[in-house]
C-alpha cells in the first residue's frame, strides 16, 4: 500500500511514521521531518520548495497558493523571454504541477517532431580498416603506427543531435516518475520509440539549451521545457538502485530568476545592467559579516539600488527583510532599496538615522502573464527614474559587477 502525504508550501503537518520513513521523506528535500510530542509521530514541514517525490512506498507532495499555469509562465519566461509564449501554450487547466508539466512537455515535444526528427553533423572519432574523413596521425603513430586500424575522424549526419538528446532526456525522467499520469507516460513512451537511435545521456545536468536558429525555432518550446524538467527532476539512489525521485522548484529562486530575466530586458535598453548574486563584499571590516544581495543594479559606473526578490506577501511589518536590505545598502552606497514581493502592498520606510529609504513592491503573480511583465516594466521604469546615488556610493569594482 501506498501512503500518501501532503502539504503546502511552509506548512507544517503531523503524521505517524517510523524513524526509516521520516529519514527517507526528508531526503526527498521537499520536507523536514522533525519530532512530534505524539509518540510514533514526527511533525513535516515544507520550506519554500513544491513538487511531488516518490519512494518505494510512500508518494508526498508539497503544493503552493500559485496557480500552476502562473509558476510555470515564471520558468518558461526565465529561460527564454523571447520564445515562453509558444511553450506555456502547450499546458492545460490542470492544477496539479507535475500532471500539467508532463503533459505540456509531451505536447511541445509532439510537435517538435511532426516534421521529422532535427537532423545534424557531429565529428566522431573511430578506428575503423577503411578511411573515410581524414586520419588522425598523432593518434596513429602513438598506437605504433601500425597501417591498421586507421585512427580517423570523420562527420556523421544523422538524428543524433544535442536538441534530441534533451528531449530524449527529458522524456525518459518524466516517465520514471511514479506520480506521472498514465495517459501522460502512454505519450513519453511514443516519443521514446520516435527518438530511437538518439544517444541516451547519464548525466542530464551536462544538457544545456543549445542556440536556437531557424534550422531547429521548431524545437523551441520542447527545449524550454526539457531544461525545465531536467532542472526540477533528482533521483536518489541506495546500493546502485534508485530509491526515490524528486521533482521540485524552489520559489524563492524561481521568482528570483525570473525578476533578473525580466529587469535585465527592461533596463538594458537604457545602458543600466543588472548583477544577481553578488558576492565578495562584508559589511564589517573583519569580513566575518558577508553580504549577497539578490540583484543590484549597476548605473554609470556605481551601484544605482539594491534588490531583494521575496517569494511571500510583503505588508507594512517587513521586519527583518528590511535590517537584510538595510545592510545591503550600508555596504553597496545608493539611498534607495527595493524589497520585491510575490504579494502585497506597496510602502515606503525611511530610515532617519543613516539616510536611506527601502520600498516594498509586489508584482503580484495572481495577474495574467501580460499584467506581470507590465509591473516589471514600471519597476525597471521607476529604477531608472532614480537621481544618481550620493557621492559616497561605491564604485563598480572586482567580483561586484
Amino acid at each position: 500500500m501506498i501512503r500518501q502525504f501532503s502539504l503546502e508550501a511552509w506548512g507544517v503537518r503531523s503524521y505517524e511514521l517510523s524513524a526509516a520513513d521520516a529519514a527517507a521523506l526528508q531526503a526527498s528535500g521537499l520536507v523536514r521531518a522533525e519530532l512530534d510530542p505524539a509518540p510514533g509521530n514526527y511533525r513535516l514541514r515544507a520550506g519554500s520548495h513544491i513538487g511531488v517525490a516518490a519512494g518505494p512506498d510512500w508518494e508526498l507532495r508539497v503544493e503552493s497558493h500559485l496557480d500552476v499555469r502562473n509558476l510555470m509562465f515564471l520558468l518558461c519566461y526565465a529561460r527564454d523571454p523571447d520564445g515562453w509564449k509558444d511553450a506555456l501554450a502547450t499546458f492545460g487547466d490542470s492544477k496539479d504541477l507535475l500532471s500539467s508539466t508532463a503533459w505540456g512537455f509531451a505536447a511541445a515535444a509532439e510537435r517538435a517532431l511532426l516534421r521529422g526528427l532535427l537532423r545534424g553533423y557531429r565529428q566522431l572519432e573511430e578506428r575503423s580498416p577503411v578511411l573515410r574523413g581524414r586520419l588522425r596521425v598523432e593518434a596513429q603513430m602513438a598506437g605504433g603506427g601500425l597501417p591498421m586500424p586507421l585512427d580517423i575522424v570523420h562527420d556523421e549526419y544523422d538524428i543524433d543531435t544535442p536538441e534530441n538528446r534533451m528531449v530524449l532526456a527529458a522524456t525518459q525522467l518524466l516517465r520514471r516518475l511514479p506520480l506521472t499520469h498514465p495517459l501522460a507516460r502512454q505519450r513519453l513512451r511514443r516519443l521514446v520509440s520516435q527518438l530511437d537511435g538518439v544517444t541516451q545521456v547519464r548525466d542530464h545536468r551536462q544538457l544545456r539549451i543549445p542556440a536556437i536558429t531557424r534550422l531547429n525555432q521548431h524545437y523551441q518550446p520542447a527545449l524550454i521545457l526539457a531544461d525545465i524538467v531536467l532542472r526540477a527532476m533528482a533521483l536518489r539512489a541506495d546500493s546502485g538502485r534508485s530509491r526515490s525521485v524528486t521533482f521540485s522548484f524552489e520559489l524563492h529562486r524561481v521568482f528570483e530568476q525570473f525578476l533578473a530575466v525580466a529587469l535585465t530586458a527592461s533596463l538594458g535598453r537604457s545602458g543600466a545592467r543588472l548583477s544577481e548574486q553578488v558576492t565578495g563584499r562584508t559589511l564589517d571590516r573583519e569580513r566575518m559579516l558577508r553580504l549577497r544581495p539578490d540583484l543590484v543594479v549597476w548605473k554609470g559606473g556605481h551601484c544605482h539600488a539594491v534588490i531583494d526578490a521575496k517569494f511571500k506577501r510583503l505588508e507594512q511589518d517587513i521586519g527583518g527583510d528590511a535590517y537584510q536590505l538595510l545592510a545591503y545598502l550600508l555596504e553597496f552606497g545608493p539611498p534607495r532599496g527595493f524589497l520585491v514581493s510575490a504579494q502585497g502592498k506597496a510602502s515606503e520606510h525611511t530610515v532617519c538615522a543613516v539616510a536611506k529609504q527601502l520600498s516594498v513592491r509586489p508584482v503580484n503573480l495572481d495577474q495574467e502573464p501580460d499584467g506581470v511583465l507590465r509591473t516589471t516594466d514600471a519597476l525597471a521604469a521607476e529604477l531608472l527614474s532614480l537621481g544618481l546615488p550620493h557621492s559616497h556610493a561605491h564604485p563598480v569594482k572586482g567580483s561586484a559587477a
